[in-house]
């Protein structure tokens, strides 16, 4: 590939796309000679990632979109005979791309406690289980 309209003729990824024609735009003349070192430049703006074969990852504060990430969270608790407890949890995880929710059994005395949980995630590229039995030992 040689200029801009060579890879507007090709059929290429839109990311790799986007960055030739910002590459070509800003060193008409050069091809693809310099194109890595062009990329691995200015890893915040040309990097959403894209990994290099012989590069270190990207930073990845720099592709994390700016301000707080949005989350919220749901869950409730029930106690019954003072001693036995159930509860359930939802939250969605925007940063992480996340959905998990779980849910567990207890029960609790002055000397100890138990408790049974189940968790399951569910996000773009994964899902998974997580089964806990914990034991709390009050002295």
């Amino acid at each position: 590939m040689s200029d801009r309209a060579a890879a507007e003729a090709a059929v290429l990824w839109p990311k790799l796309f986007r960055r030739l024609i910002s590459y070509f735009a800003a060193f008409p003349n050069v091809r693809l000679a310099a194109f890595a070192a062009w990329l691995r430049a200015d890893l915040i703006t040309r990097d959403d990632p894209f990994l290099l074969p012989d590069a270190d990852p990207p930073n990845p504060p720099h592709t994390r979109p700016a301000g707080p990430p949005a989350r919220c969270d749901l869950g409730a608790e029930y106690v019954f005979r003072g001693a036995f407890i159930a509860r359930a949890g939802y939250v969605v995880d925007g940063f992480a791309h996340q959905r998990r929710w779980s849910a567990g059994l207890g029960y609790v005395n002055a000397q100890f406690g138990l408790d049974f949980a189940y968790g399951h995630t569910a996000g773009y590229h994964h899902v998974s289980q997580l089964w806990s039995l914990g034991l709390r030992l009050f002295f």
